[in-house]
């Protein structure tokens, strides 16, 4: 079960990073990233930029590209995952301004996540270790 929804992550936020790379005519489609932060106390924001710069605001359904009903349930099924490892990072590195960039891999076939601290980088993280020590718990 944790390797199919590691799978389905990955190709979700594959699709949706190519969909902005597609959107915004980019030539170079590894300077388009999505920015996983926490916006709230109990909610998830999601921002694109090209190049470096802010272009949107979106939501999940966006990102997904689901325009009226998610019939896989996963704009409903996602957030509180994604909060849940905005916020363990936040009590990990003492602050609530931290944020998971997300890029394609150099292949474009699958996609790499980076945590960062207040906009400085701290590491590379990724799906298995931040999807699979939520299904455990």
């Amino acid at each position: 079960m944790e390797e199919f929804i590691i799978a389905e992550t990955s190709k979700i936020f594959t699709k949706g990073v190519k969909k902005y790379v597609e959107k915004y005519k980019v030539e170079d489609p590894l300077s388009v990233f999505v920015l996983l932060y926490i916006k709230s106390k109990e909610e998830v924001g999601y921002q694109v930029y090209v190049e470096d710069e802010f272009k949107e605001e979106v939501s999940i359904k966006d990102i997904l590209g689901v325009k009226v009903i998610d019939l896989k349930g996963y704009s409903v099924i996602a957030p509180p995952y994604i909060l849940k490892f905005l916020q363990d990072f936040a009590k990990e590195l003492g602050t609530y301004q931290v944020d998971v960039t997300i890029y394609l891999n150099e292949d474009q076939e699958d996609v790499r996540l980076f945590l960062s601290k207040e906009g400085k980088f701290v590491r590379e993280v990724f799906l298995k270790h931040l999807i699979g020590s939520k299904i455990e718990a």
